[in-house]
């Protein structure tokens, strides 16, 4: 997947927003659309990428967060939760196709999981990582204690905003890294700018590439299609 740069990403920011202009990327009229994907193809970027990217543009305007949030013109909640947890699933098969396959041992704990044994008292309330390994697993040569699934474009331009969700990844990190006893990674599902690497250092940074995305990417077509 695409990895580009923070150079890159600047240049397309200048073309994501025009004044005046509100609610799903994929809504713009098409001159809009061929605009943005013209600055893609000129910064080594990709449309999906560049439409996750304005939508953390637009949280982080004054009262941003709240008018993407509450907006239907952003899309529903529900379809919102629907594709993340279609990427969830999809980041979860490819892990476990990669675990041995002939062992009684778990190796991971879901949210879910977490969750319910929360909620039973059999473990202590805490932070829910999409995935929390209860065994040493190494992804590129580096020990992994947990994984995040992040369905958005991972920015370095927001890496600091603090009100949206790809500003809170510094934090996130500290807070699984520090209660689990261990470093983790995020996977983005529209991949990051590779200097994000520099900003988000308590994790490992990854991309979808290898996973099935045959599921979150006939969801996302069929929506830009509608």
């Amino acid at each position: 997947m695409v990895v580009p740069t923070k150079k890159c990403e600047s240049r397309v920011i200048q073309v994501l927003h025009r004044k005046g202009e509100w609610g799903r990327g994929r809504d713009l009229p098409q001159r809009r659309i061929d605009e943005i994907s013209a600055a893609c193809s000129k910064n080594h970027m990709l449309l999906y990428q560049a439409l996750s990217l304005r939508r953390s543009m637009l949280r982080s305007f004054p009262n941003g967060m709240a008018k993407v949030n509450r907006s239907s013109q952003m899309g529903s909640n529900e379809g919102q939760l629907e594709i993340a947890s279609l990427f969830e699933d999809a980041v979860r098969t490819y892990i476990q196709s990669k675990l041995p396959k002939k062992t009684k041992t778990r190796y991971l704990l879901t949210e879910t999981d977490l969750l319910s044994e929360m909620k039973a008292g059999i473990r202590a309330r805490g932070p829910t990582p999409d995935i929390l390994f209860l065994h040493p697993v190494y992804i590129n040569g580096r020990l992994v204690k947990w994984v995040d699934a992040k369905l958005y474009y991972g920015s370095k331009t927001y890496a600091h905003n603090k009100k949206i969700p790809n500003g809170k990844l510094v934090g996130i990190a500290k807070r699984y890294n520090d209660y689990y006893g261990g470093q983790g990674a995020f996977v983005f599902g529209q991949g990051f700018c590779d200097e994000l690497r520099k900003v988000v250092t308590g994790a490992l940074l990854l991309d979808a590439s290898p996973l099935d995305m045959t599921a979150v990417d006939e969801f996302q077509n069929n929506s830009f299609s509608k």
